[in-house]
């Protein structure tokens, strides 16, 4: 992987080359998935030597994407900081010997929340990590350490240990223990103990020395708490009060970690990773990352004891995506951050939908009014990086103003672009006012509007090449009331609306040699429609549901003849109301029976001549 820096606007682009696969956007500054900020990648393919050269550029714009922290790792150099976002990318921030931190590039690769990151190599010459998503299909290993602490969905906190001889060993952790506990791991007798503060719930804890624990909460706050002497194995006093009352094994509160006085509101609970240094690095740092992007660092390493558990001890670190972004001049530049300039307003219109047509040098973006904005991609990504006069709007490009929604564009397909089926004039547009457009994206003529839905759209989908001649030319819409239309681009209207759904869609797949459209919701049902009649096929749950999106994505063998059974096709159709089965049906029987009689009359002609001989 190639880094090509570009001091002007401090870009980075990364290059593949060969059969390599590249899985990163990059800005310098950080980067991320947030939708509606005008992010906007542009990829340029060029062939040279039989080696395909591809070159993803990124613009932001002013407002950093979305990044909220559910793991975060630290390297064995302590000079690089990992964190994994809910989102599914992986941000790399480069930490310097006084503490400072720098959000350097993002990892694309994960579809789904980011659940584990751990080293993968044991050599500190080499920083290859592992990461691990919840989809559980992105990763086959998520830690190589010995010891884990865990959570799993829906069950109690875990401890899990494997032993030099393979032995693994599991331990549950009840929700029933409150406070903090000490062990000693040859007998697990009770060396200490101490209840939680303010009923929180300890979600993680490390040792700072050997005299020192540390351990934080659900909620972001971090103890630190000096162990008795009955707790240290150099000491004479070594469990001396094991088996005595608990009173009297409580630890004292040495430190407690200070918050931001300035907190933000959060959607999920913070994370939070204590981190040894190691050989050249002595920090001991315990680091903090939040919903809102944003990585709060401690320096523990020299902590003086204390019993006044009331002192606070000082954030050394803190930085967010955004100010990373507010701190880079000239500002971060977005895809059409000119073409979005407001009246009294220092903020540009978002992009909130974008789709880039590479056949046609054409850039589409919508917008949060509703407006679509087409432009020549190249020229526009010129325009943007380089810094000069043509920054102004009168140096632009000529471009193209839709309009026709009324309010933000939320989804845009070019069915051309996915299958030669469809016609190259057609542009695809959905919003918050419940729409869907057809454009001519040559002349910016509204060609069409279907107003089926109850809900804003929230996806624009191709079905498969193999579905019957009349769902080939219609495109899938998902709308957040739950409803999935088949649009008929030919016919200029709605052939198919399901909307029996209780639960929001997930998943869209098709079973085409049925004429299955197959709908999975988020509570774990599936539902089965029949695409030419709009017939509710089925609903189901469990492993059946799993069962039936899982065969799906199963190709069909083609030595199975869907018709080799004629008796039994004939009773299914019937019993599922499938027309283009019934239809299927006739044509093979009128095929058949053409063959017959044609088998038939070329017997008869040779009998004939036979006899006239």
């Amino acid at each position: 992987m190639n880094h090509l820096q570009s001091p002007s606007t401090n870009l980075t682009v990364a290059a593949s080359h060969g059969s390599l696969v590249w899985c990163q956007l990059i800005y310098c500054s950080g980067g991320g998935g947030g939708g509606g900020n005008g992010s906007l990648l542009l990829r340029f393919e060029n062939t040279m030597a039989g080696n395909s050269l591809v070159l993803p550029i990124v613009l932001w714009g002013r407002k950093a994407p979305t990044h909220c922290i559910s793991a975060v790792l630290l390297t064995d150099d302590g000079a690089t900081i990992v964190t994994g976002c809910h989102d599914g990318q992986i941000c790399l921030w480069d930490l310097s010997v006084e503490l400072e931190i720098n959000p350097r590039a993002l990892l694309f690769g994960h579809t789904a929340s980011i659940t584990c990151l751990s080293k993968a190599c044991a050599s500190s010459d080499k920083q290859y990590i592992v990461s691990a998503s919840e989809s559980g299909k992105e990763a086959e290993a998520c830690s190589i350490c010995n010891l884990g602490f865990f959570s799993p969905l829906g069950l109690e906190d875990t401890v899990v240990a494997l032993s030099v001889t393979g032995i693994l060993k599991v331990w549950i952790v009840t929700s029933e223990t409150s406070g903090m506990q000490v062990f000693d791991a040859g007998d697990y007798s009770l060396l200490c103990s101490g209840p939680s503060e303010n009923g929180q719930t300890w979600t993680g804890g490390d040792f700072v020395s050997a005299d020192k624990v540390i351990i934080w909460t659900e909620n972001g706050q971090s103890y630190i708490y000096k162990l008795p002497a009955s707790c240290l194995p150099a000491s004479d006093s070594f469990r001396s009060d094991v088996g005595k009352a608990v009173e009297n094994l409580i630890p004292p509160v040495q430190h407690r970690l200070l918050d931001r006085k300035d907190k933000e509101l959060l959607i999920c609970p913070p994370v939070t990773r204590f981190f040894y240094g190691s050989r050249d690095y002595f920090h001991k740092l315990l680091i903090q990352g939040d919903s809102s992007g944003r990585l709060n660092i401690w320096n523990i390493s020299d902590t003086s004891d204390r019993q006044d558990g009331e002192t606070g001890l000082e954030m050394t670190t803190s930085v967010s995506l955004q100010e990373a972004f507010d701190k880079l001049n000239p500002c971060p530049a977005g895809i059409i951050d000119q073409l979005s300039v407001m009246p009294n307003s220092n903020e540009p219109l978002k992009v909130t939908a974008s789709v880039y047509i590479p056949a046609h040098g054409r850039l589409v973006c919508g917008r949060e009014d509703g407006s679509i904005i087409i432009v020549p991609a190249t020229q526009t990504a010129i325009v943007q990086l380089l810094q000069g006069e043509h920054m102004l709007r009168r140096g632009w490009p000529p471009h193209r103003t839709l309009r026709g929604h009324r309010n933000k564009v939320t989804c845009l397909l070019y069915p051309h672009q996915v299958s030669a089926r469809y016609d190259q004039r057609y542009l695809i547009s959905g919003g918050v006012d419940f729409s869907v457009i057809i454009w001519d994206i040559f002349s910016g003529e509204m060609k069409h509007i279907f107003c089926v839905h109850g809900g804003e759209i929230t996806q624009l989908l191709v079905p498969p090449e193999n579905c019957s001649a009349r769902v080939q030319h219609c495109i899938c819409s998902v709308a957040s009331d739950h409803s999935v239309g088949l649009l008929s681009l030919r016919e200029k209207k709605c052939i198919m609306l399901a909307s029996r759904h209780l639960f929001p869609i997930q998943v869209i797949k098709w079973r085409p040699s049925d004429d299955y459209l197959v709908v999975g919701c988020s509570d774990g049902s599936v539902y089965v429609w029949q695409m030419d009649t709009g017939a509710l096929d089925r609903c189901v749950m469990g492993i059946t549901a799993v069962e039936i999106l899982n065969a799906c994505d199963e190709a069909v063998p083609a030595a199975v003849d869907s018709l080799s059974h004629p008796a039994v096709n004939l009773k299914q159709a019937m019993t599922r109301r499938s027309l283009a089965a019934l239809k299927n049906m006739a044509h093979h029987k009128l095929q058949t029976l053409a063959t017959n009689l044609l088998a038939s009359e070329a017997s008869d002609k040779a009998s004939s001549t036979c006899g006239l001989t």
